[in-house]
């Protein structure tokens, strides 16, 4: 496994899929989904205002980038109402785009985690969140390629996500998989 920051512009990111969580109920859509949302002409915009995705828990659904972006394939996930959102829903989220991603064969991926996660509780515990997943994840499915093989870039905006990309980067530092891990914030 290894595990990248990636801090430059969604426009340059060459990604497998790109994952784009969001709470329930932000309008409009802001921050790294707004962004996507800009260069696809509001496509994810019309999806909410027609209720094809509405934001419950862990709803999603896969689409295009429609050429629009780098990425082979985009993945919208509600991650349900921010005020309920903790270390343990991080926690869950992770394991059940742990499933997802391993479902549908992607082994390589980006997470661009929405601006709201710089103001709930604890960063940290979000990040850890992250990783319990993972790990949590890995031991259901014992060793596998899909591990061997698995990147995992988080794009973060580093004007807007600056205590994210510390407390990753220090996080990593800390675990087994920093000597792999690949920082350029």
């Amino acid at each position: 496994m290894k595990i990248k920051i990636y801090s430059d512009s969604l426009d340059q990111l060459s990604t497998s899929l790109l994952v784009l969580p969001f709470f329930a109920g932000v309008k409009p859509l802001k921050g790294a989904i707004g962004f996507i949302d800009w260069r696809l002409n509001s496509f994810l915009s019309k999806l909410v205002i027609d209720n094809k995705i509405k934001g419950d828990w862990f709803e999603k659904i896969l689409i295009p980038p429609f050429e629009r972006i780098p990425a082979e394939r985009i993945l919208l996930v509600s991650l349900g109402p921010k005020d309920d959102f903790d270390s343990q829903k991080m926690s869950d989220f992770t394991i059940k785009l742990m499933e997802t991603t391993y479902r549908i064969a992607f082994s390589s991926f980006a997470v661009a985690l929405p601006l709201e996660i710089e103001k709930l509780s604890s960063v940290k515990d979000l990040i850890e969140g992250f990783f319990k997943g993972v790990d949590r994840f890995a031991v259901k499915v014992g060793p596998c390629d899909f591990f061997e093989n698995l990147r995992i870039t988080f794009a973060l905006d580093r004007e807007r996500h600056i205590s994210t990309i510390e407390t990753l980067s220090k996080y990593l530092s800390s675990r087994s998989v920093a000597s792999q891990a690949l920082i350029n914030a």
